[in-house]
């Protein structure tokens, strides 16, 4: 509420450009506020993946991976936790992003390893479809419990991995996502 009497603004934001004198005669104006955008969250749930194929180095490039994800949405990464000696681990992570005007989330698939850098498995790319509208109350589901097919990364240095160069799926994995607006 602004009030202009007498010459002098009361608590009065306007420029003065757009002050203007009322003698003894109160003006309210009303500000609309745009919605908070870091209010509005979406939420990637990865809740497994199966048969992964084996990264890394030495006898662990065939088998049991250490394998994590790394989930990025627009600038913004999230990781899952690693699970130790598994091809197919269960996760139930929810990775939590401020939902921004990106449509697709993707998902990087990584064995940790203990003395080399970690060895990028593959990855898949969610698309969450057109950008949701946000309200307060029961999450609204973006992407249902579903299946994805885990594809090789192209490297853009050094020569093709022998392991990925006959491969078209490296694995799958489960996801689903959804968004809501915080209180």
């Amino acid at each position: 509420r602004v009030v202009v009497v007498d010459d002098e603004p009361a608590g009065c934001l306007l420029p003065s450009c757009f002050e203007e004198t009322i003698d003894s005669e109160q003006v309210e104006v009303e500000v609309a506020r745009a919605p908070d955008e870091s209010k509005n969250k979406l939420v990637v749930k990865v809740h497994r993946a199966r048969r992964l194929f084996g990264g890394g180095y030495g006898f662990g490039a065939v088998g049991a991976t250490h394998p994590f994800v790394r989930a990025v949405y627009g600038d913004q990464t999230r990781e899952t936790a690693c699970r130790q000696r598994t091809t197919s681990p269960c996760w139930q992570e929810e990775l939590t992003f401020e939902a921004r005007s990106a449509t697709t989330v993707k998902l990087l698939f990584y064995s940790r390893n203990t003395y080399m850098a970690d060895s990028l498995l593959g990855g898949c790319v969610v698309d969450l479809g057109a950008r949701p509208e946000f309200s307060l109350g029961a999450p609204r589901p973006l992407v249902e419990k579903s299946w994805f097919s885990v594809e090789p990364e192209r490297r853009p240095t050094g020569p093709e991995d022998f392991l990925f160069r006959h491969r078209n799926a490296l694995g799958s994995v489960e996801v689903s996502a959804y968004a809501y607006r915080a209180p």
